[in-house]
Order: C-alpha cells, then structure tokens, then sequence
C-alpha cells in the first residue's frame, strides 16, 4: 500500500506505509531510507526524509538534485532544477536556468514544472517565477488558492470554493472548462476576466439600493453581523437569522427559529439558539458541524473547526485538528475567536491564549491586557484596554501595520482587518487598493471582516457591506 504518489516525465514513485520509496518506469529505481513525501522530476527524484532533510538522486542535470543542508516541510523536482519549501514559508531553489532561483516572499505550497515554478503565497495569491511565467489578469486579481500544481508548459491552480483555474500553453483540452479559454497568452475571452468580490452576491436577503455607490444595503434592521469567505450572516431584530452571498455546501441556508448570535466561518455557520445549544449548517467535511450538546454562551466559526465558550468559561472546540487549533484551553474564557487553522482566547484576568498554527510568530502573544480577541487566517488582533489594537502573526503582513488612536471593537478578516472607532467610525487596514479596507463613512455599531469584502451594521440596525 501507498500513501502518496508522483508521476514524473517517464516514471512514477510512491511512499509505501513502510515509508520506503518505491520508483517504477523508465530506468528507475527507488532510495534507501525512511520517506514523508517524495517529488518525481523530468529525470531525477527527491524526497523528504522523516527528519525533514531533502535526499535526491537519478541524473544530476545542472546540479538539479545537489540539495541544500536543512529542513523542509515539501520539495518538488522539476526538469533541470529542485525547490524546496521551508518550514518557515521561505522557498529555496537549486539547479540550472531561471526556475533555479530562489524566489522572494512567504510561500504555503510550491511546484516545479518543466522550465518555470508556481507557489501559492501565505496570502493566498499565486506568484510564478522562471521562463514563460507571466500568470493571467484574472489569476493576478485572486488571492484565495488552496493548491497547485505546475506542469511542462501550463499551471493549474484550485481555489477555496472548489473552482480551478489553469493556464499556460493548453492546446490539448488543459485550460478551465468552466470559464472562458485561459491560453499561452493570457486570458482570451470576450468578457473581463472574473475577479474576487467586494461585497456580497445578491442572496436571499432583500437588499435595497442607497445611491452613494453600486454596493446595495441589506434591507431590515440587524442588532449582529459576521462576514465568512464568501457569505454573510446578520442576526434582526426579531432573533431570526437571514444569510446571504454564496450558498454552496448550504451555509447561507438557514434554520428557521430563534438565536442569540451567529458566527459565519469559511464554508460553513453557527448559530447560538436561545436555549444556549449550538446549530451549524453548511459544510462538515471534518465535524465542524457536530456541535456538543449541552449550554453555550458564545460560538465561533473558524475554516473547518468550530469553537464555543460554555456558560462556566470553559473552551469546547469540534472539527479539524490538522494543526492543533482544537487544542486545549485550561481555566475560564470570556471570549472565543476561531481563526483559519488556530484558535484564540481572552480570559477572564484578560491574556490572550492561542492553539493552533505551530509557527511561532503567529503564537507569540503579545503580554498584557486585552478586551477582545479576532483571529484571522494567519494572523490574529486584540483590543488593548486602553483601547489600541495590536496585531501579530504574518510577520510579512501589511495587516500588522495597525492604525493608531482608540477603537472599541476589531474584527480580522482573511487579507485585512477593521476595527470600530470610539466615535463609531470604520477604520479598515490590510491589501490597499481592493476595496475591502475602503470603509465608507458614518456612525457604525459593529464590524466583520470577512475573506475578501467587509460588513458594517449602522447604528440605525441597518447592514453595509463592500
């Protein structure tokens, strides 16, 4: 039995459960050693041993399989060249030509193809790097990739709502089939390409248009808001929730009844009932649904965990433990905030804890008192008592650079993050020049920064988004 496989120009290789290296093909052979991932290239193969060192071997073309001492978390194995992911986002190159060097920035996941490579940023854009790697207007425009993979001549990439785009020399039936011709020029339909949305789609929400500008105002009045990936939740008046924007896996499909809160995460939603029982609806690919019985006082909505605070303090979270964001939490909490794979806390003496996303920057919290807490995707933010917010995590992150003066709420969001003025104005920081952080004027009540738009509940009840 295998548990990962590779396929390289004329060849294949595969980890066994033994952790061997099985290679299969044209003149290959495996490797001696204990294996976590292994990567076959144009005519040479690497692999990462169980210690996290990078081994390779076959035709050693242009010094492709010369690797560098230290630890890796991925490694891929292109034609003449190898890059290498590091446990801290940095990614090294070796080998001959372009593709062999080492590009800038924080990277989540890396491919070599033939002759260029394609990683996916921390931020969740594509960058490419080497010969032909020009990406298309509408891969530029995207920041919400989960995958890649770079092949001789083409790329393809896989977003968070299950979509792909590909790209590149594609004359064999490789581009997109569900968007217009993405060729070796770039994008080639007669439409603007598609590009991440600033507010949210038309839904089952009423919405009514104000005039100031194209974004709509949710008609009705709300006393809560939260803005997830691509939908958005707002709890009226009447203890009823009403969700909106994009309704695959079912998380804009709402329970009917009473609650006392809502918390919409990446692709699915929680509700607090009145009875203090949580209800989610909306994906459950790892749980995060299957909420425990029993009394809650808050509930949070992370990617694919939830968490919620009982009514002694105590933290319960459910769903995916990819990176220990389930954790757990000792004593009693006031506050609970799922974030993308970590999990934050603000307890009653206000220090923030957080479980989850081993790397330490993202969980070196900041000594001292807070009010509130707000995880994002790679970062989090907390309100000081004096009223600042200081941010950490990506420390790469325009999101960190926070505005100065006194706020009374923050909310972080995927890309950028907002926080509520003392006077009741929206400051939004994080990504300049998409629109998320473009907050309009007047007085607000509550912000959530959601994936790639904002939402702001008025302190007339009524809800604006951009």
């Amino acid at each position: 039995k295998f548990v990962s496989i590779s396929a390289g120009h004329r060849h294949t290789c595969g980890i066994t459960e033994q952790r061997d290296v099985v290679c299969w093909g044209s003149d290959e052979d495996g490797h001696d050693g204990q294996f976590s991932q292994v990567s076959a290239g144009y005519s040479h193969n690497c692999a990462i041993t169980t210690s996290g060192e990078v081994e390779c071997w076959g035709t050693d073309n242009e010094q492709g399989r010369t690797a560098p001492p230290g630890r890796f978390a991925t490694v891929s194995a292109g034609q003449d060249h190898t890059c290498g992911l590091r446990h801290g986002g940095d990614v090294e190159c070796w080998g001959g030509g372009e593709a062999g060097k080492s590009p800038e920035g924080s990277f989540r996941a890396i491919s070599a193809g033939q002759f260029h490579n394609c990683g996916i940023l921390t931020s969740g854009a594509v960058r490419c790097w080497g010969n032909n790697s020009e990406l298309p207007l509408d891969v530029r425009r995207v920041d919400d990739f989960m995958q890649i993979d770079a092949g001789a001549e083409h790329t393809c990439a896989v977003r968070s709502n299950g979509k792909f785009r590909c790209w590149g020399n594609t004359p064999h039936g490789l581009d997109d089939p569900d968007s217009a011709d993405i060729g070796d020029h770039g994008w080639q339909g007669n439409d603007p390409p598609p590009g991440p949305a600033t507010g949210p789609a038309t839904g089952p929400a009423p919405q009514s248009t104000t005039g100031e500008d194209e974004t709509p105002e949710i008609a009705g009045t709300f006393r809560a808001i939260s803005a997830g990936h691509e939908h958005t939740c707002g709890l009226r008046n009447d203890d009823t929730i009403t969700c909106w924007g994009d309704d695959s896996l079912g998380r804009t499909d709402t329970p009917a009844g009473k609650f006392s809160a809502v918390s919409a995460g990446t692709f699915h939603t929680c509700g607090l009932r009145d009875n203090g029982t949580i209800e989610c609806w909306g994906s459950n690919s790892d749980g995060q649904r299957k909420a425990p019985t029993g009394r809650f006082s808050a509930v949070s909505a992370g990617y694919r965990h939830t968490c919620g605070l009982r009514d002694d303090g105590a933290i319960e979270c459910w769903g995916s433990n990819s990176k220990g964001q389930l954790g757990v939490f000792d004593g009693r909490f006031t506050t609970i905030s799922a974030g993308h794979e970590h999990t934050c806390g603000l307890r009653t003496n206000g220090a923030i804890e957080c479980r989850g996303n081993p790397r330490s920057e993202w969980n070196n919290v900041p000594e001292g008192k807070f009010d509130a807490v707000s995880a994002g995707t790679l970062y989090t933010c907390g309100l000081r008592t004096n009223g600042a917010i200081e941010c950490w995590g990506n420390p790469r992150s325009e999101r960190n650079n926070v505005p100065e003066g006194k706020f009374d709420a923050v909310s972080a969001g995927y890309g950028h993050a907002c926080g509520l003025r003392t006077n009741g104005a929206i400051e939004c920081w994080g990504n300049p020049g998409s629109g998320w952080s473009d907050a309009p004027a007047g007085k607000f009540n509550a912000v959530s920064a959601g994936h790639q738009h904002t939402c702001g509940l008025r302190d007339n009840g009524t809800i604006k988004c951009w």
